[in-house]
């Protein structure tokens, strides 16, 4: 059958077997939107679909009506610590 677009049924191209995070994304959303906070972690092994499922969490982020603040965090055995927090923050993150 193959994947479609809005669906709803958790299916994106180009993230196979990724459609219960997706799932959980799109849920993570929904309680936002009505009101309820929440937090979610995304951590896989390289090449587990992680960028590609962040980049779908953005395309949500429009349609349901918010902003969106991006930050990368270092590669694995890098040391930047705060790296995110000023990108993220800007000017006020060097105050703190």
């Amino acid at each position: 059958m193959g994947c479609r677009a809005g669906a709803g049924d958790g299916c994106v191209p180009g993230l196979a077997e990724r459609e219960a995070e997706v799932r959980a994304l799109e849920r993570s959303f929904a309680d936002l939107a009505a009101g309820r906070g929440g937090v979610v972690v995304v951590d896989a092994a390289p090449g587990r679909g992680n960028t590609a499922l962040l980049r779908h969490a953005r395309d949500l982020v429009p349609a349901a009506g918010f902003g969106l603040s991006s930050a990368r965090g270092p590669d694995r055995g890098q040391d930047s610590r705060g790296r995110c927090f000023r990108d993220l923050f800007g000017p006020a993150a060097d105050a703190v």
